[in-house]
């Protein structure tokens, strides 16, 4: 019998057809490392894991990609309130995530591809979106105009319209629209930062997870993006989903299982 998904672009129940024989790419989002991971989180993790064990039950030949999320506005400002680096915040919260899903009994993932480790090809992809006119840059910050996207908010269903200025959007004067996001970020006083063609900054956390995917799980490669905690529900878009990852060519509808 087939495996099935409920395919959130598509709103309907699909066989899983993998792009290639007998193999299966996954992507997952993986956590900000700033604080220990509850109950909530722990769902999402083992869900996956279940997942991908049935794949590998089923004979597939399973690659697995979770990203971390090791510079962030909560990771700052966690190294702020308890008076250490960022870096040290990232190290101590990274630690404590593999201790805990070892004790879950998951499975690690094949690669875990961190925000800092992929500067470079972050800035690399920030620099198409505005040699394509998808995103713009006022006083160093850089963000992603979602009005060029005609499709922007396919994938959970919402209307530009509705979606609210200030949930999970950060609200910033400059932005040209209040759904716009930061995909690189100015450094502020005493922030660590990156050097870049806009001046020293990091990158937004919209942007960290479409450029971190190294081999064996490269976009749009990666056939199936599980978001985890998201399974049931879905969100108002960012460029995790139906942002900036078609516009920036790559595609991936995020999916659930529904029957085997």
């Amino acid at each position: 019998m087939a495996i099935r998904f409920y395919n959130t672009l598509t709103k309907r129940v699909e066989d899983f057809i993998p792009l290639e024989e007998g193999k299966v790419k996954i992507y997952m989002c993986g956590p900000t490392v700033y604080d220990y991971f509850h109950i909530g989180n722990a769902r999402s993790f083992v869900m996956i894991d279940i997942i991908r064990r049935y794949f590998i039950y089923k004979g597939f030949d399973v690659k697995f990609v979770m990203n971390l999320t090791d510079i962030d506005d909560k990771i700052i400002n966690k190294a702020i309130s308890e008076g250490v680096t960022a870096s040290e915040i990232a190290k101590k919260y990274s630690e404590a995530f593999f201790e805990d899903i070892q004790k879950l009994k998951i499975k690690p993932a094949d690669v875990y591809p961190r925000a800092t480790e992929n500067i470079n090809n972050i800035i690399e992809l920030i620099q198409k979106l505005l040699d394509k006119g998808i995103a713009y840059q006022i006083n160093g910050d850089v963000f992603y105009d979602v009005t060029k996207f005609p499709d922007y908010g396919k994938l959970s269903g919402k209307k530009l319209e509705d979606l609210i200025s200030g949930a999970r959007v950060e609200i910033n004067e400059q932005k040209k629209n209040p759904a716009d996001f930061a995909l690189w970020k100015s450094a502020k006083q005493g922030e660590p930062f990156w050097e870049s063609p806009w001046g020293k900054g990091r990158p937004g956390w919209h942007r960290q997870t479409a450029r971190r995917r190294p081999e064996p799980c490269p976009a749009p490669a990666c056939q199936r993006r599980l978001g985890g905690g998201q399974a049931r529900r879905t969100r108002p878009p960012t460029a995790r989903d139906g942002g900036a990852g078609p516009a920036a060519g790559r595609t991936g509808p995020r999916t659930r299982p529904l029957a085997a």
